[in-house]
């Protein structure tokens, strides 16, 4: 399978991150600066994602933006930008 780093946590980037793990696909979702509630909500015990109402998949990897490696973006198969714009 590949991999797929989603960068932004909101509803949309985290909702996009469930289908790419159920179809088996390595995935990385990295918070920006404005999710920090979403981080702490995602790493407490997998608690609940608390805009979408539901956790994500254990096999989510869930990191702050500042953790995202360049191998992490060099290596994905896909890109994904969730970050809305007001």
């Amino acid at each position: 399978m590949g991999k797929v780093v989603v960068l932004g946590a909101g509803v949309m980037g985290s909702a996009l991150t469930v289908p790419a793990a159920d179809r088996g696909h390595e995935v990385i979702l990295a918070t920006t600066p404005i999710d920090q509630q979403i981080l702490a909500a995602l790493s407490a015990d997998r608690g609940a994602h608390p805009k979408l109402g539901a956790p994500l998949a254990d096999s989510i990897r869930v990191v702050d933006a500042g953790a995202l490696t360049r191998a992490d973006v060099a290596d994905a198969d896909l890109v994904i930008v969730g970050v809305s714009s007001p």
